[in-house]
């Protein structure tokens, strides 16, 4: 039933695993399961794990320290970082795939309950089920076709030959490059100038604009693939912006941020967080008249009621994806928005248990051009400079 891994060139470090697979989908068969999740922790979810409790590296051979393995009666697959994507390759047989970690798996009983509308009775009077969900992590892949755009453009709008449509079906282009690309998730906003101030504009033939060094641009795009959906905006400007247009910003940036690290019991409804989003505005009386996030699908509508920060959503829990994305537009001027794709997750505290936070999966740079250190206190400073030390940014 099930074929020895007999290589040609085997690695002399890899471990043989025929047997213990052999076994484990046995056991599978006997008790009805199509897959099964193995960890690299032990069940308290610990950072460092007795050798009882090492059951990845047993299955596997692989001994890093962060990976999660996924048997089923067909294939049998390893998910791990870059940090070990070598070792993996010279510990494991070929009886396993290696890929990158480009999914995340969700131990939330909700989720299912949300994405698949499944129910069980695991949990007493409550319709739950004990799972874990599998889910990709697109914006991963999502991300090299926006940042592809803008290096594009850094290149090319000094030449003055680009216009917001050219720009927006070039970011089109590029994701339909991208593995299982479906196209875009809406239509993409591609707005410079005063069209930016404009919170929805999407350029037509006779409303496109020639894209100029001397002009902030903003575009908001997203994408459709069989394993997510994206929604992320960036603005930018390849010359000299304005006092106000990086104070702006900055106070935009600034709200993004309080929202993305903001801590909350979990159940928490986003319009009690939302003017965290605007306070940075609202110290020097600017303001947006938008939405701050709402819920994004799997492979779905991407804007996927009813998560989001309005008062009729409702509260946050793990596993929810939301945009964050204050903003600020100055009629016939320029307008910003800065847009993150984030994941509520459990938040470690001192003494409380079942906190959250969000956890940002858009991986786009921002415009360090635009960001007025001047403006932030000497505590907003460490919490910009940890963010984008997080991330990347021009």
């Amino acid at each position: 039933m099930y074929s020895l891994c007999v290589p040609l060139v085997h690695p002399s470090t890899a471990v043989n695993s025929t047997l213990q697979l052999r076994n484990l989908r046995k056991s599978m068969i006997l008790a009805g399961i199509n897959a099964y999740i193995i960890p690299d922790t032990d069940a308290h979810l610990s950072e460092y794990i007795a050798p009882r409790d090492a059951r990845m590296t047993f299955m596997t051979g692989f001994k890093g320290s962060a990976g999660t393995a996924v048997v089923t009666q067909t294939k049998a697959a390893l998910w791990t970082d870059s940090r070990y994507w070598v070792q993996a390759e010279r510990e494991m047989d070929c009886n396993w795939e290696l890929n990158a970690a480009d999914v995340v798996i969700q131990s939330s009983m909700f989720l299912p309950i949300g994405l698949f509308n499944m129910r069980g009775n695991d949990i007493p009077y409550n319709p739950f089920f004990y799972s874990y969900t599998l889910l990709t992590m697109k914006e991963i892949w999502d991300a090299v076709a926006v940042i592809q755009l803008l290096m594009w453009l850094e290149k090319a709008v000094p030449e003055g030959n680009e216009t917001e449509l050219t720009a927006a079906d070039y970011v089109n282009k590029c994701r339909q490059k991208q593995k299982d690309s479906k196209g875009p998730s809406f239509e993409t906003i591609s707005a410079s100038g005063p069209n930016a101030a404009l919170a929805h504009y999407s350029p037509t033939t006779k409303t496109s604009r020639r894209l100029t060094v001397d002009e902030m641009y903003l575009v908001d795009s997203g994408g459709q693939y069989l394993d997510g959906t994206t929604d992320i905006t960036r603005t930018v400007h390849w010359g000299q912006p304005t006092p106000m247009q990086k104070e702006a910003y900055t106070r935009v940036l600034m709200g993004n941020i309080e929202i993305s690290r903001t801590i909350f019991p979990s159940g928490t409804k986003g319009v009690y967080m939302e003017m965290l989003g605007r306070r940075a505005l609202w110290e020097v009386g600017l303001n947006y008249g938008h939405g701050t996030g709402h819920g994004v699908g799997n492979y779905f509508g991407v804007h996927e009621w009813p998560v989001g920060f309005q008062s009729n959503n409702i509260g946050f829990t793990a596993g929810m994806f939301t945009s964050i994305e204050p903003g600020y537009y100055k009629e016939n001027d320029f307008g910003i928005r800065i847009e993150d794709i984030a994941l509520t997750v459990p938040a470690k505290t001192k003494y409380g248990h079942k906190y959250l936070t969000f956890e940002t999966v858009s991986l786009v740079p921002y415009d360090h051009k635009l960001i007025d250190p001047a403006l932030l206190s000497p505590q907003q400073v460490r919490l910009i400079l940890t963010f984008l030390t997080a991330h990347l940014i021009f």
